[in-house]
């Protein structure tokens, strides 16, 4: 959960510009908080889906391999429970969400002025 919150937090600074510039057309400061928390999400979302792949691979080439080196049949083969699969990325959601709300704050309290002055520098 750190790391989606440091990663939001250098997100939303070296995007102040564009910030800035959303703000001074009319955004809201609710369409900027959306906009930071579906980015968190949808990054925590898609590194939750790549891990569950790697780990799906490393299961069943771990059961390959126990089912490959046995002569007898084997008393143990990795699986995958489904229930634990879907509650592990609702939980991965949830923490993305979390981890973006300070940053998404933050962005949403930017003055465009000064983060139009931030785009120039």
């Amino acid at each position: 959960m750190l790391g989606i919150f440091n990663m939001m937090t250098v997100l939303v600074k070296e995007r102040i510009g564009e910030i800035g510039i959303r703000k001074a057309i009319g955004a809201t400061p609710k369409s900027i908080q959306k906009m930071i928390l579906i980015e968190a999400v949808l990054i925590t979302l898609f590194s939750g889906v790549i891990g569950l792949i790697i780990g799906y691979i490393i299961v069943m080439l771990t059961n390959l391999y126990i089912v490959a080196s046995s002569d007898s049949e084997p008393f143990l083969i990795l699986s995958i429970n489904l229930p634990i699969i879907l509650g592990a990325l609702i939980l991965l959601v949830l923490a993305g969400s979390i981890a973006g709300i300070i940053p998404a704050r933050k962005a949403s309290n930017v003055l465009p002025v000064k983060a139009l002055r931030e785009l120039n520098n």
